[in-house]
């Protein structure tokens, strides 16, 4: 079962750091049930925030790797990936 667990969150990078837990759950709950948004609390990449996004299903999380993934999100292109 663990895997399904980790297959679920997604790691999303490059986020400007004003963004709020609030408005990524709102963004990815577009694609489904969104269990739980943790920010990092280190920045990475030059400044940028990340955090991990988890669905409700694997199939979800796909979903929004292929639609979000490199997309433009309050002004900075986002990475995602499993």
């Amino acid at each position: 079962m663990k895997s399904a667990t980790i297959n679920k969150t997604l790691f999303v990078g490059k986020l400007n750091p004003i963004v709020t837990s609030g408005e990524i759950a709102k963004l990815f709950g577009l694609y489904g049930t969104v269990d739980s948004v943790t920010i990092g609390n280190e920045k990475c990449d030059e400044g940028f925030n990340y955090c991990f996004v988890r669905m409700s299903s694997v199939g979800e999380a796909s979903q929004c790797v292929e639609v979000l993934n490199n997309t433009l999100f309050k002004g900075e292109q986002i990475s995602i990936r499993f």
